[in-house]
């Protein structure tokens, strides 16, 4: 049997557990809710995770909420090519690079997006504008890194580079 991997479009969250199974070389059949009609609400989806989010991945009779879950959940059962490291100073450095990206990119992306989305940019215009700034210095950060080899850890594809 396949994974299914119920997910909506636009979500970097369902991004992330897509392109690790696609990094795997997984099968697995998409199930793209329409947000819209807010399937992500409906009860069949509350039944596998009642916080009504996405991703879920489900595995047989296991089911697995929240990207960076699935993402482990994945690795562990797939071994390579390795999301997380082969040893304890290759995962050390994917969760800091990942810890960096949660804690200094990540609020200041979101919270810039519901400004812009949310149609609240007039009357929040400078801190919009405050926000862009941290988001291009994190970004500049990153793309230095980038600059000095290919992938954020290492010369491999890790969950660090899938969760930018």
């Amino acid at each position: 049997m396949s994974y299914q991997l119920y997910w909506l479009a636009g979500s970097p969250y369902s991004w992330r557990a897509l392109l690790s199974l696609e990094i795997k070389g997984l099968a697995y059949e998409g199930k793209l809710l329409s947000g819209a009609n807010r399937e992500h609400k409906a009860p069949a989806f509350l039944a596998l995770n009642p916080r009504g989010k996405v991703p879920v991945l489900t595995d047989g009779d296991t089911v697995v909420c929240d990207s960076l879950a699935i993402m482990m959940y994945l690795d562990r059962k797939h071994p390579t090519p390795s999301l997380f490291g082969e040893n304890a100073v290759e995962t050390g450095r994917i969760f800091q690079v990942m810890g960096e990206l949660g804690d200094f990119l990540a609020p200041a992306a979101t919270t810039f997006v519901n400004i812009v989305f949310g149609g609240q940019v007039r009357n929040k215009v400078a801190e919009a504008k405050e926000l862009a700034q941290e988001i291009l210095k994190e970004l500049d950060h990153f793309d230095g890194v980038l600059g000095t080899r290919p992938f954020l850890v290492d010369d491999k594809l890790r969950a660090a580079d899938v969760m930018l």
